[in-house]
């Protein structure tokens, strides 16, 4: 299979790429490179069935003469074809695998956004479920007993705030979730439950959610591994004696949840002094959970572009300069942003800026709406959505200014002849 019309163009692709050997040689370490594995029938079959949603549909139109980068479309971006495609100018538009033309009315349900998976890695725990033992967990130096009682361990505490301690493999740099639930069983004062992040002797390193009551309750933390060993401790909290339980303990790594998004049109703005002078797309459940694009005018602000994300209530986001854009009408724009649970980071006009990597979740919009041009007079020419990272590069690439001429002159010799590409000045 090509996947290039010709088997010269296709050969001049992946040479460029740094690719060598054979075509199939190339094409085979080029899916490899995508995370695709097994026969090369097996990379290309799983390549197409996730790119296109039909591995057959996808093979009907390369037998037809459809390249598979012809496939891919000129909305790709750093290899990546967006699920959701708005070309107004175009008159197109494309939900997953499936393309058409516009209807005379446009909605986008929420059910299409398809951006939030499962993005955890296997458990690390090798004992969360205490179904007959408390195996792997062992007293720290604050001292502390455990036992297993009706699939739950109960610790009980030899000195003030006991604690038990097991061992989990980590990557150093990755971001792990620590998650359980836990509640006090008896005690006197000062008496909870919680999970720490700590050494192997139960040294606080960083400290989760506490439990005071005698119901169950969620008890979690996250962290970022610094050594190829981390610990997570069960303490019981306040005096001798105190006995709590846990259960249900796990540490997963956070594969990162992640949703890239870019836009371009015009806007007709004026210095209002507004937090949000103009929304480009809005992404909101509520007050607490939302995606936005938007340009500030406050203050010295004359056009700020800015990349939110807020999840429970904790905002984060990434800030151009403070007149990026001028007040006028009819101003170009082109933006494009990358939001995933451990960043955000946003492109404008081919300017790139700097990631916020403080992110710890990404919000949960599936149940909601994106808004395009919530607060915008002007137009808008192209939306695109991908369910992926595009990374840096990739935004930063979405957002270059275009290299496709306004107006183009051809003379063949015979008679002049001019073509007129989206001309509009």
């Amino acid at each position: 299979m090509l996947f290039f019309p010709t088997v010269d163009e296709d050969v001049q692709y992946f040479r460029s790429q740094g690719y060598t050997g054979s075509i199939n040689d190339m094409h085979f370490k080029a899916m490899g490179d995508l995370g695709y594995t097994g026969s090369l029938n097996d990379r290309i079959h799983a390549y197409l069935t996730f790119k296109y949603g039909s591995y057959y549909a996808a093979m009907r139109d390369l037998r037809n003469g459809t390249s598979v980068f012809s496939l891919i479309s000129a909305y790709a971006v750093n290899g990546f074809d967006p699920a959701l495609v708005f070309d107004f100018k175009g008159n197109y538009f494309r939900k997953s695998a499936t393309a058409s033309t516009f209807p005379a009315s446009i909605t986008h349900a929420a059910s299409t956004n398809a951006t939030m998976t499962d993005g955890y890695g296997p458990e690390v725990v090798t004992n969360g479920k205490f179904g007959t033992d408390t195996a792997g967990w062992a007293s720290g130096a604050s001292a502390a007993t455990s036992a297993a009682v009706s699939g739950e361990m109960q610790v009980t505490n030899v000195s003030s705030n006991g604690r038990v301690v097991t061992a989990i493999p980590t990557v150093v740099g990755r971001r792990y979730e620590v998650s359980g639930v836990g509640r006090v069983i008896s005690g006197t004062a000062g008496k909870a439950a919680s999970l720490y992040l700590t050494n192997n002797f139960g040294t606080t390193i960083q400290s989760g959610t506490v439990n005071y009551t005698t119901t169950d309750a969620p008890l979690g933390l996250f962290f970022t591994a610094t050594a190829t060993t981390s610990y997570i401790s069960a303490i019981v909290m306040g005096n001798g004696g105190n006995v709590s339980a846990f259960d249900n303990v796990s540490v997963k790594e956070i594969n990162p949840l992640s949703v890239s998004i870019q836009m371009d049109g015009k806007m007709t703005y004026a210095d209002n002094g507004q937090l949000y002078e103009v929304a480009h797309y809005f992404w909101n459940i509520n007050s607490s959970n939302r995606i936005i694009s938007a340009l500030q005018t406050t203050g010295s602000f004359a056009g700020k572009p800015i990349f939110e994300q807020r999840a429970n209530g904790v905002t984060n986001n990434v800030t151009g300069a403070n007149a990026g854009y001028s007040p006028n009408i009819n101003v170009p724009f082109n933006i494009a942003s990358r939001h995933g649970s451990t960043f955000v980071n946003g492109s404008h006009e081919g300017t790139l800026l700097t990631a916020n990597t403080t992110p710890t979740i990404l919000p949960d919009l599936s149940a909601t709406d994106l808004i395009l041009g919530s607060i915008l007079m002007g137009t808008i020419g192209k939306f695109r959505m991908w369910s992926d990272d595009l990374g840096d590069v990739g935004i930063t690439e979405a957002t270059l200014p275009s290299t496709e001429p306004s107006l183009s002159l051809t003379f063949d010799g015979s008679e002049t002849s001019f073509t007129v590409l989206d001309w509009s000045e």
